[in-house]
C-alpha cells in the first residue's frame, strides 16, 4: 500500500485473501499519511536507507494521529496485525524477535502490532522506543530517525569486531560483512518504485521515489522497502 503525496493517490494490494480489518487499516494509514506527512520534506529525503528509518519513524506518528481522531480504527490495526501475522507476511516465522533484528526492524514490529509483540529491549533500545513515543512533529521524525540511522552504522562497526561476527545472527539476516557493506534495513520500497508518475521516461529513479509514502511491513526481507 502507498500513497502518493502530489498526486494524491492511494494504491492499495489485491490479497488472495481478503480480510476487512486489514484493508480498514491499509486505507486509514496511507489517508493520515495524506493528512500528515509533508510533502515538500518528505521529496527532499535522497537516501534511500535513511528514508527508509524515516518511514518507520514516520509510521508510528501518523497511526498515532489517524487512531486519536477516530478510535474506532485501533480495533481494525489490532485484528488485522494478527491477521497478518498468521500468514507470516513479516517474515518472522522461525526468527528470534530480540537478536535476529535490528532495532529499527524491532521499533516496526512493534508499533505495527500496536506493542503486542514482546521485545526484551535493553536500556539503550528502550530509550529510542521513549523518544518515539514522545515524536510530534514531522520535524522530530527527521531529527530521531538521523539519530538512529548513525547509532545503528556504530553499532554494526562493533559488530564487525567480533571474532564470531560472520555467524552473528544480525550478520546472516542483513548481508553484512567486513568490507563496508551498507546497511540493508529490512523494509520494502517497491511501492516507492513503481507507483510515480511515468509520463517522463527519463526521471530519475530517485525522483520517482520521492513523492510515495507506505507502510514499512516486511521485515523478513533484504532490500531496503518501504511499502506493503
Amino acid at each position: 500500500a502507498s500513497f502518493d503525496l502530489e498526486n494524491r493517490v492511494v494504491t492499495l494490494p489485491i490479497f488472495k485473501k481478503p480480510s476487512g480489518d486489514v484493508y480498514d487499516m491499509l486505507t486509514a494509514h496511507e489517508c493520515s499519511h495524506a493528512l500528515h506527512t509533508p510533502i515538500k520534506a518528505w521529496s527532499n529525503l535522497e537516501d534511500p536507507k535513511y528514508r527508509a528509518y524515516v518511514n518507520v519513524i514516520e509510521d508510528t506518528r501518523i497511526d498515532k494521529l489517524i487512531q486519536k481522531k477516530y478510535p474506532g480504527i485501533v480495533k481494525n490495526y489490532i485484528n488485522a496485525f494478527d491477521v497478518l501475522m498468521k500468514s507470516n507476511f513479516f517474515g518472522l516465522k522461525g526468527k528470534n524477535l530480540d537478536t535476529d533484528l535490528m532495532l529499527i526492524d524491532k521499533i516496526n514490529m512493534y508499533y505495527k502490532s500496536s506493542k503486542k509483540l514482546k521485545f526484551d529491549f535493553s536500556k539503550e533500545e528502550q530509550s529510542w522506543v521513549d523518544k518515539i513515543d514522545n515524536i510530534k512533529t514531522f520535524t522530530d521524525v527527521l531529527k530521531i530517525a538521523k539519530e538512529l540511522y548513525g547509532w545503528q552504522e556504530k553499532q554494526i562497526e562493533q559488530l564487525k569486531k567480533l571474532p564470531d561476527f560472520d555467524n552473528h545472527p544480525l550478520s546472516k539476516n542483513y548481508k553484512l560483512d567486513k568490507n563496508g557493506t551498507p546497511i540493508k534495513v529490512k523494509l520494502d520500497i517497491q511501492g516507492d518504485q513503481n507507483n510515480s508518475n511515468n509520463s517522463d521516461k527519463k526521471e530519475s529513479n530517485e525522483s520517482k521515489q520521492s513523492n510515495n509514502v507506505g507502510n514499512p511491513y516486511g521485515a523478513g526481507g533484504d532490500n531496503v522497502q518501504v511499502d506493503t
